[in-house]
């Protein structure tokens, strides 16, 4: 039986984008239905 498996590694990039020049104020998060939307996590005093 032919497997339809395939490594993971191949959908996997290493992204090394920072936010350094600080042009992103929008922080987005996850939901548990796994859409973007605003984040609930505290981000006071967080170095964006």
């Amino acid at each position: 039986m032919k497997s339809s498996y395939k490594r993971l590694g191949d959908f996997i990039h290493k992204v090394e984008n920072r936010n350094t020049d600080l042009k992103v104020e929008k922080l987005l998060g996850l939901s548990m239905t796994k859409e973007f939307r605003e984040t609930t996590s505290n981000i006071v005093g967080t170095d964006m």
